[in-house]
């Protein structure tokens, strides 16, 4: 339940019958804020993420709205969600002071005791407050158009797709329904009369007669008092007899791609045929659920697909086209050899661009290295000789190259001096000196000292060395979902893999505690784990909006 200072007012609002046979009770509160302070009742919708769903809630700010404990919420808690059969979805209105700010999120159970559970971030809100524990933000509004569907870049295949969004108009004023109106690629397709689900305030526009390709969609509404408010998303639609249920891209990661397509119910298929312009074509048996599936070797540049099903009747259809675009290499790929020659060591470069294109070299050395190298720091030239150094231990140089269009990468190659006379020139089976050798101290940066934090660690870091550790093991570093903790959340539910998680610090504190562990002679292992993300990672979100129509469907969501 919503709690304002001290206030709280509950009310039972029995909805009408919304579609045949369907009636729905649904639980509305309200929060004044202040005395007499003007409220939107806001209807909030959530689509189960599976079959398995028994029930949803919507917590929020942060949890008044329902209580939960120790992130369970119970069975008939106040943020339980109702399903509407006809429309697909869990509803639940609640009435929010304008100009307040909530934060809220979505939660699943999946048995009926509510002991297996999930929580979810809104993935039709693209406002996330990621500081804590990735909320969905809602600034309330005198009136919004909130939640709007299909959401960006949505694949959409069903003969007459519709526009859902709940349209939310501060009490005392009314939607001018005549004078609001939905858009399609800038021409108006219709206004919201006759459009609203009665009780809702949801607004469910079918786009009949809807042509294959992207389309942009904006919502604006009108009120009474003089109001407006408006929203927009694009999507591309797909429909006919076969279509590809992999959306086109510009920038596949990997020559291998596997395409899904599918015949629309009713088609039965005598023949299907997968064609890749520029090879031969493949021929597939007929399924049942007219779904399929197959791996295809993408080539460097545009990968064009098309499907034929010839039906029983001696029917042709043809698909939409597919393109995939797998950009050929930028990058330069050094690499980096070494030749034991007396009391010599020769250092070899080479660029390996793509292109062909020369490059240049700069070279360094690694903070690692039991001595200085004298005559490698900054050099730029591809070949050069180095003397054996005295000091036994591994020595670790970096090569960077640059390309004349500003591409740039690197790589490290070591070598291990055994004693004045032996030297080992790595190989695949080569094991550097220090790991035959290390001494591991796994570190939780967050129980490791009081404050948690990587500057304190930094300053206990002579405290791993004294204790006859050499290498440390830091677990993930990275932004989590919600805040890093010393129970569940311990920094594996990573929702950016590019920035140090705020508790930690700062990129720059990170950089610090690796310069001082390797000044004190002790290597760095960073735990990472681009497997798995948070369900509140980017990738996520798009799998989860557009399930089989997603670039990133690789993901086993559990």
């Amino acid at each position: 339940m919503w709690r304002t200072e001290g206030v709280l007012l509950v009310k039972r609002v029995v909805l009408r019958r919304l579609t045949a046979g369907v009636a729905l009770a649904i639980l509305l509160f309200s929060s004044t804020g202040v005395q007499g302070q003007a409220l939107v009742p806001v209807t909030f919708r959530h689509y189960p993420t599976s079959t398995r769903v028994v029930r949803a809630f919507v917590p929020g700010t942060f949890n008044n709205w329902g209580p939960n404990s120790n992130g369970r919420i119970y069975p008939n808690a106040p943020s339980q969600m109702e399903y509407v059969d006809s429309l697909g979805f869990y509803v639940k209105r609640i009435a929010l002071a304008v100009g307040t700010t909530q934060q809220y999120k979505f939660h699943e159970h999946y048995d009926p005791s509510g002991a297996l559970w999930q929580w979810f971030t809104d993935p039709l809100n693209p406002r996330i407050n990621y500081a804590d524990n990735n909320n969905s933000v809602l600034s309330v509004e005198p009136a919004m158009v909130f939640e709007l569907w299909p959401p960006k870049d949505a694949v959409l295949s069903n003969q007459t797709p519709t526009v859902v969004a709940a349209i939310c108009v501060v009490q005392g004023d009314s939607l001018l329904l005549d004078q609001s109106t939905v858009s399609v690629d800038g021409r108006v397709w219709g206004s919201l009369a006759g459009r609203m689900v009665e009780g809702l305030s949801l607004l469910r526009f079918p786009l009949q007669g809807l042509a294959n390709g992207v389309h942009a969609v904006r919502v604006d509404v009108r009120t009474l008092q003089g109001r407006h408010a408006s929203d927009s998303t694009f999507f591309t639609y797909v429909a006919g007899a076969v279509y590809f249920e992999t959306p086109s891209t510009d920038s596949c990661w990997a020559g291998a791609r596997t395409i899904r397509w599918r015949t629309a119910p009713g088609v039965v298929a005598r023949t299907v045929t997968l064609h890749q312009v520029g090879s031969h074509p493949l021929v597939f048996q007929p399924s049942a659920s007219g779904e399929y599936q197959w791996t295809v070797n993408l080539r460097y540049g545009l990968n064009r697909f098309v499907v034929t099903v010839t039906d029983t009747g001696g029917v042709t259809s043809v698909s939409d086209t597919l393109c995939l675009r797998y950009p050929p290499p930028q990058l330069p790929q050094p690499s980096i050899a070494f030749e034991h020659v007396g009391r010599r060591i020769r250092v070899s470069g080479r660029g390996n661009d793509p292109q062909g294109e020369r490059v240049s070299f700069l070279w360094s050395c690694q903070e690692t290295n039991p001595a200085a190298l004298v005559g490698v720091e900054g050099r730029s030239d591809s070949t050069f000789e180095i003397d054996v150094p005295p000091i036994p231990g591994d020595y670790a140089l970096k090569l960077t190259v640059t390309d004349p269009g500003g591409h740039v990468n690197s790589t490290v190659n070591f070598f291990s001096v055994v004693n004045d006379s032996e030297v080992v020139i790595p190989q695949l089976c080569t094991v550097p000196t220090w790991v035959a050798e290390a001494r591991v101290y796994c570190m939780f940066v967050r129980s490791f000292t009081p404050q948690g934090t990587l500057r304190a660690a930094t300053d206990s870091l002579e405290h791993i060395r004294r204790m006859g550790f050499n290498v440390i093991w830091v677990l993930p570093v990275m932004d989590v979902e919600g805040t890093v903790d010393q129970r569940t959340n311990i920094g594996y539910n990573i929702v950016d893999f590019y920035h140090v998680e705020p508790f930690y610090g700062t990129e720059d504190d990170f950089r610090q505690f690796v310069r001082r562990a390797h000044e004190l002679g002790l290597r760095v292992i960073l735990d990472v784990t681009p497997n798995h993300t948070s369900r509140s990672h980017p990738l996520s979100f798009d799998e989860r909006s557009n399930k089989r129509y997603s670039s990133y469907n690789y993901y086993n969501q559990h």
